[in-house]
């Protein structure tokens, strides 16, 4: 997988790649593989690479999501907030798993962040990025900007 989900996020697409023998064409390989697919999961395309390309992950400049969200803030307490992080040159963050602690800046993995619904649902839009220093991922945002919790966390799109 280029971008391997985290555990109860969902997605509407995702890239993988597979090594499959010299002789299988991309055409074959959808027309053998997509019919053995679980309900609900299918390919969309299929296109081939060569193994001196670099990997699709790489390529991943950011990733898009939706996110529904529980939050007692205002909405313009919330938007506050996001202006604030928005216009900071540095948001220092610590990620803590497994014991260990991880210190870096947040700010740097968020391109954009926007709300796009507050009345049946709270619901914010992320855009966050992929450098070699990190990938930006909801649940740290969400915990920076504080008294947000996530309901349901959508991957809308990888970008490359």
């Amino acid at each position: 997988f280029a971008a391997p989900l985290a555990v109860g996020v969902t997605t509407d697409g995702d890239l993988i790649e597979v090594l499959t023998g010299d002789d299988l064409s991309a055409d074959t390989f959808l027309a053998d593989v997509g019919p053995q697919l679980p309900t609900g999961l299918g390919l969309l395309s299929v296109g081939e690479m060569s193994l001196a390309e670099p990997s699709l992950g790489s390529h991943v400049s950011s990733i898009d999501y939706r996110i529904e969200v529980e939050s007692g803030l205002a909405r313009d307490e919330l938007e506050r907030r996001i202006a604030t992080l928005l216009a900071a040159e540095r948001w220092p963050f610590k990620r803590e798993r497994e014991g260990k602690v991880r210190h870096f800046d947040l700010r740097p993995l968020v391109d954009s962040i926007e709300i796009v619904g507050w009345d049946a649902a709270k619901v914010l839009t992320m855009r966050l990025r992929v450098i070699p220093e990190g990938t930006g991922r909801p649940e740290d945002v969400l915990a920076a900007i504080q008294d947000v919790e996530t309901s349901s966390v959508h991957r809308l799109r990888l970008n490359m």
